[in-house]
């Protein structure tokens, strides 16, 4: 009989934050090209506070797993790319 799998928080915790700034900045990209107000620079400085500490959290989960994990931290550092090309699109 197979003995019960040690749970794994730090993958949890890893594959959570992955999957919440995914969306997160998936989000932003359809506002930013869609007709919603949300997706105007004078709603920017609201998506950019709510979501810097998300994407903090996520460069920090790449930097600890990289060793362990580089394809999912080459991934969610893509997302972290994303998130600052994102970013500095209302500036330019």
């Amino acid at each position: 009989m197979n003995a019960p799998r040690k749970l794994d928080f730090f993958r949890l915790w890893r594959w959570t934050i992955t999957i919440f700034s995914l969306v997160l900045v998936g989000s932003y990209w359809a506002l930013l090209f869609s007709s919603s107000i949300w997706g105007t620079k004078f709603r920017y400085d609201y998506l950019f506070r709510g979501s810097l500490p998300v994407i903090v959290l996520l460069f920090l989960t790449v930097l600890m797993s990289f060793r362990r994990r580089r394809r999912y931290a080459a991934f969610s550092f893509a997302i972290c790319i994303a998130w600052l090309v994102w970013a500095a699109l209302p500036r330019l």
